[in-house]
């Protein structure tokens, strides 16, 4: 691992390419990682590990930076194995951020402030972390209006077909349920809205 280790460092250009290429390059090491000897050779590998997929959500190759995670649930195994203090280990909350960000952005809203809560919870003033909550919560709101689109229409469709063979209650009952998919979309996007420009 030292070795690797120095690999990176020794050619190490600050470039955000430069990570992303580094570990392409070695991708079959990332790939066939399955332990580690010691606490020291953990730390060595999680601090480059953690800069490559930085380097793939600084270029917003979010796809990417999520397929490279793939890596976290050896880092979680291994911090426990090794007794690591998470809210102290920046490498680690360097990673988790990673992986909020890029779940952020292929639109997984839940899994991004699951993660992000658990920062939170090491750093309770963290004012960048909040806002990032913020903005979590925020996106996962605004699939409800398409949600309430939806269930209008299929209810809509529903009412037609259903005039001359259904009762009028029924009839009644969709076109109310209608009536409130609607105005539960404009409150929503009424909502969204001041969120945004707050």
């Amino acid at each position: 691992m030292e070795q690797f280790y120095n690999k990176y460092k020794d050619n190490d250009s600050k470039a955000p390419d430069y990570g992303i290429n580094f570990y392409n390059d070695n991708l079959i090491f990332f790939k066939n990682i399955s332990n580690f000897k010691n606490e020291h050779e953990f730390l060595l590998f999680a601090e480059i590990y953690s800069l490559c997929i930085k380097s793939f959500v600084d270029k917003k190759q979010y796809k990417n930076a999520n397929n490279a995670l793939g890596l976290m649930p050896l880092i979680e195994i291994t911090i426990d194995e090794f007794k690591i203090d998470r809210s102290d280990f920046s490498n680690y909350k360097l990673l988790s951020m990673q992986k909020a960000m890029a779940l952020y952005y292929l639109k997984d809203y839940s899994g991004s402030k699951k993660i992000l809560k658990r920062l939170l919870s090491y750093e309770p003033q963290n004012d960048f972390l909040k806002n990032w909550l913020e903005h979590a919560q925020i996106g996962a709101l605004q699939r409800y209006p398409t949600y309430f689109i939806i269930v209008g229409a299929v209810l809509l469709v529903g009412e037609h077909f259903t005039k001359n063979s259904i009762s009028a209650i029924i009839n009644h009952i969709c076109a109310f349920i209608v009536g409130a998919c609607l105005l539960s979309y404009i409150g929503m996007t009424i909502y969204l809205q001041r969120k945004k420009n707050k």
